[in-house]
């Protein structure tokens, strides 16, 4: 189960509605991609952002002031800048707009590197080094249907909340809104166990640290102080 036409065979099952023609088969495959958005959203808040994150790089070229973000971002959780010549990482501060003519004017805050995230462009300002690097973690948008099927076996057949919210849809079009509501009860339990999962991938604790009182970080950190 979880290819698009899986999850709206399984949805129209749900609902007694394999002969139907009262939804679309349009309408059928706009409700489980939108479906399968919303259930990500849910997973992603349930199991938190980072059981979720990616990691990528940005080389720098000096001069460079705007790079490309992935185009499957969805939430940006943390960057660092990279010195290619000694591998010493530190946080990568978001510069405000409001501050951009320290940059353009050149002063002292323009030495240190920042980023800002427009729409989906990365723009750099501060003292970047060519061969100097941002590293980065996010949340990526939801996966393609076409290779979600793989996605949800790992994460327990959630698709199965896919197809009752889809069914769900359809009765209600067609009028049987009781048949909807009986679905109901299946959904809520779905929730439910994505609820009990919540926390449980990884227990470890997390370790509460003072980054910009260390003094690892007091020379990046005491300048930004507006």
């Amino acid at each position: 189960m979880g290819t698009l036409s899986e999850l709206v065979s399984g949805a129209k099952g749900r609902a007694g509605m394999e002969k139907a023609d009262t939804v679309s088969q349009e309408e059928w495959e706009k409700w489980t991609q939108e479906a399968h958005e919303a259930l990500y959203e849910k997973l992603v808040t349930a199991w938190g952002s980072e059981h979720f994150a990616r990691q990528r790089t940005i080389t720098f070229t000096a001069g460079t002031e705007e790079y490309p973000a992935p185009s499957d971002l969805y939430t940006l959780l943390h960057v660092d800048y990279r010195d290619s010549s000694t591998g010493r990482r530190i946080p990568m501060k978001k510069w405000e707009l409001q501050h951009e003519h320290r940059y353009i004017n050149q002063d002292y805050y323009s030495s240190r590197p920042g980023y800002r995230l427009i729409e989906y462009t990365f723009h750099v300002r501060g003292n970047i080094q060519t061969g100097n690097q941002m590293v980065f973690w996010y949340v990526p948008l939801a996966p393609e249907l076409a290779v979600a099927g793989d996605f949800y076996k790992k994460l327990q057949g959630w698709d199965e909340w896919i197809e009752i919210h889809v069914a769900q849809k359809a009765l209600v079009k067609e009028g049987s809104t009781e048949e909807a509501m009986t679905l109901g009860a299946d959904k809520g339990e779905v929730e439910r166990r994505i609820d009990r999962m919540a926390g449980t991938k990884d227990t470890e604790p997390y370790e509460i640290v003072d980054d910009q009182g260390a003094s690892e970080y007091y020379e990046y950190y005491h300048d930004w102080v507006y």
